[in-house]
């Protein structure tokens, strides 16, 4: 059985998605697609724009079989752990090939980075170590020096982060052990970040703006997700902005010692005071993030920290998943690829949470009680605030 695995967040799907999607079935020719697509809050450090049952359904009309939720101790962390989260979970469920988007679409360039990076000399460690000790960002300093390590890398290939998820997605292929055949389709039209729109496909960092400025355009969705994302607006499940827990975010900030602000993922080097500092001086949470960012703390990595406050994510060691959890499926998939899934993964595949729940272990508790967590804290960013538990209520 040849079965397609995608990484995504689907906050929207849109054309571009689709482009990416119809583009790797070309490719593949799979018998089914399998989408690994994070949950209610995303690895950009923001909550998604509407909740993750709506993003899962939209896409099963699109030619997505089945959408797993990547559980949310990985899909809130740095690019490394949101991808090896990602595809220890396609190898759970038995995928054979790999589909990811890059800016370069050089699959011969990206697989030497993550050569490098799986395996670093201590040549290369030491000489890392001396660009972090200059006070910029880890992003940069790597790209810096695995450009002295590989000069033929072209120059701008670390600086796209769709290459820099790319090369992650291929690492954890190497970690795994991992029998997936990757292959990558070039971005089309626009970037990861522009807020452009090109031949009707945009980013989804442009349909956030749009939504944040009422003039959001029904073109760059396909009709079918744009009618399912706006019955969701229209019954106040959405959108959703980083914006919408600001008292929230404060209050908890402010309410934490500087010792539990330490124990939150990815808090560092002190990072405490400095968070600590800005919530005590700035009412916006915009604000409070300009100014704990740096050369050396990225945008990103503070939101995603916002995010692991705002959810009591603490540090942690190498997690793996724990289950396999079915947000979404297509009536052909449930005929025979659950049953597939199932009898040849070593994780139990969640298509009923009471059921699960009940011979569930330490492990398997903790991860999907976090999951749960995050689902009923983001009900309360919602424009129409929700009830809890609809982990709980709804089924595939």
């Amino acid at each position: 059985m040849k079965i397609l695995g995608i990484v995504a967040e689907y906050n929207p799907f849109h054309n571009g998605h689709k482009y990416h999607l119809e583009k790797s079935i070309e490719t593949v020719n799979p018998d089914y697609t399998i989408a690994v697509m994070s949950g209610n809050f995303v690895q950009r450090g923001e909550p998604a724009l509407i909740n993750k049952f709506i993003r899962a359904n939209m896409t099963i009309d699109r030619g997505i079989d089945l959408v797993v939720e990547l559980p949310t101790y990985f899909a809130t962390s740095s690019a490394e752990t949101f991808a090896f989260g990602a595809i220890s979970l396609l190898n759970e469920c038995n995928v054979t090939h790999l589909s990811f988007g890059s800016e370069s679409g050089d699959m011969d360039e990206l697989s030497k980075v993550a050569d490098l990076l799986t395996n670093e000399s201590d040549n290369f460690k030491d000489f890392l170590a001396n660009n972090l000790a200059k006070g910029i960002s880890f992003p940069k300093a790597r790209s810096l020096s695995l450009k002295a390590f590989i000069p033929s890398l072209s120059n701008s290939i670390l600086e796209m982060p769709n290459n820099c998820l790319g090369i992650e997605y291929l690492k954890a292929l190497k970690k795994t052990n991992s029998k997936i055949e990757p292959i990558t389709i070039t971005r089309y039209a626009t970037d990861y970040n522009s807020l452009e729109t090109k031949h009707n496909i945009c980013s989804a960092s442009a349909i956030r703006e749009m939504l944040k400025n009422n003039s959001f355009s029904n073109t760059v969705l396909p009709p079918s997700c744009f009618d399912s994302l706006i019955k969701g607006f229209n019954k106040g499940l959405g959108p959703v902005f980083l914006e919408n827990f600001n008292n929230i975010l404060i209050y908890k900030i402010r309410s934490m010692s500087l010792k539990e602000l330490s124990n939150i993922h990815e808090v560092s080097e002190g990072l405490e005071n400095r968070i600590k500092d800005a919530a005590n001086n700035h009412n916006d949470i915009n604000e409070i993030i300009e100014a704990v960012k740096s050369k050396r703390y990225t945008l990103t990595r503070i939101k995603r920290i916002m995010i692991n406050i705002l959810l009591d994510i603490k540090k942690h060691g190498e997690l793996h998943p724990q289950y396999i959890r079915v947000l979404a499926c297509s009536k052909k998939a449930k005929k025979e690829l659950l049953g597939h899934i199932a009898n040849n993964s070593s994780i139990p595949v969640i298509t009923s949470l009471n059921r699960f729940m009940q011979n569930a272990t330490e492990k398997q508790l903790d991860m999907i009680n976090k999951d749960i967590l995050a689902t009923d804290i983001y009900s309360l960013g919602c424009p129409t605030i929700q009830k809890s538990n609809l982990d709980w209520v709804n089924k595939i």
